[in-house]
Order: C-alpha cells, then structure tokens, then sequence
C-alpha cells in the first residue's frame, strides 16, 4: 500500500510541477530554405507545423485574443520579406486595433512549442511584451537570449521545451501598448498517444497492488 501510494503522490507531484525550458534564437538562424533553418531551430520531424498560408489550422490549435475574438488574423498585406520566417503570409496581431495578446492554446497538449516574432519594435524593456506559459508568466520576450530590436524585420524566434511529465497547454503573448506584432512558421511536438501513458500507469497499479497482497 505504501509504494502505490507513493506512486499516486509522485504523479501528482509531476502535474503539479511547471517547468519548461526557454531557447532564443537570433533572426541569422532564418533561410529561406525551410528544412536548413528548421535544423538551425532545433525543429526536428517530430515538429508539425503551421505556416498561417491558409484559414485553417493545424488539428489541436486554436487561437484567441484578449478581447476575445478567435477569428485569428491571417495577414499577407503586412507580410513583407523580412517579417516572413517561412511561405508568404504571417498571423498578426496588433494591441490597439482589434486583435491584442494572442494565445495559442493546444486541445491536448504539447510538449514542445516554437515560434517566429517580427516586428516588435516597442518590445523593449520600456514597452515590453511577455511571454505566458500555461498562464504563468515567464517574462518579456526582450530579455530571451538571441532576441533583436527591428522595427521592421525578424526579431527572434522562441523555442518552448517542456521538461519531462509537463504538458504546454498554451502560449500567451502580452503585447506592449500599441504594438503590432506578426507571428510566423509555428511549430508544435505533440504529447506522447495518452493510451501507452495509461497502459504504463495501468501495469504500475496492477504490480503495486501484487506487492501489497504479499505485505499483507
């Protein structure tokens, strides 16, 4: 009885624990070469990706503002060459005009989480913007290794990893008064199947009980 509940408490402890790891790269990691820069942001084929190219998103993904519209914002108008990090439009978001602070939640969960920033030149330490992970604050996107002030380019692109056991469930982006910021080349690693997690919690549960019949 002891080891499953030994068991039952450190799962709750690994839900209950939140910790990610934040990475940053610098706009010199972008090619137009979609499978070179994705090495270079450590995507590999485990990442899906969504490029904002088309009104649909990926499977899991939706997208809502702050004033609470989920009609996301697929921009070519703004999508000038140096804001793209891939195809030829970009998801926008702009604080003052109708679509502030995006957050990017996922159904089920996702245990990596990347994204490509342009254009956030008021995101300094004056003005910045901040980064949410699963509502908790982790930030401004200013202050991430690798990031770039550009009024009118790229400025960093983020890579979220979960630690082991953590879910992202959603990213939040707190943008800066007056600033418009485009959003590009977002890409995800899905959760492990939940029914191999489950078969894996099922056969714990099952030895533990044997070894509480034998202490008995």
């Amino acid at each position: 009885m002891k080891i499953f509940t030994f068991f039952i408490l450190s799962l709750f402890c690994m839900v209950s624990t939140q910790a990610f790891t934040i990475l940053g790269y610098s706009p010199s990691n972008y090619n137009a070469n979609v499978a070179t820069m994705n090495s270079n942001l450590g995507i590999d084929s485990s990442y899906i990706i969504e490029d904002f190219e088309d009104g649909t998103l990926i499977p899991g993904l939706s997208i809502q503002y702050s004033n609470g519209s989920t009609t996301p914002l697929f921009n070519a108008s703004w999508a000038y060459g140096t804001y793209l990090w891939d195809g030829s439009r970009v998801f926008s978001a702009y604080e003052n005009g109708g679509y502030p602070d995006p957050t990017f939640s996922f159904a089920t969960g996702v245990t990596a989480f990347g994204i490509g920033i342009s254009n956030a030149y008021l995101s300094s330490t004056s003005y910045p913007t901040y980064l949410r992970i699963n509502g908790t604050s982790y930030g401004t996107i200013g202050a991430i290794s690798g990031y770039t002030s550009a009024d009118d380019g790229r400025n960093i692109y983020i890579r979220v990893v979960a630690d082991a056991g953590e879910v992202i469930n959603s990213i939040k982006f707190d943008m800066a008064p007056g600033d418009y910021i485009s959003y590009d080349h977002l890409a995800v690693r899905l959760v492990p199947e939940l029914s191999c997690v489950w078969l894996v919690v099922l056969a714990i549960g099952i030895l533990s009980s044997r070894v509480y019949r034998k202490e008995k």
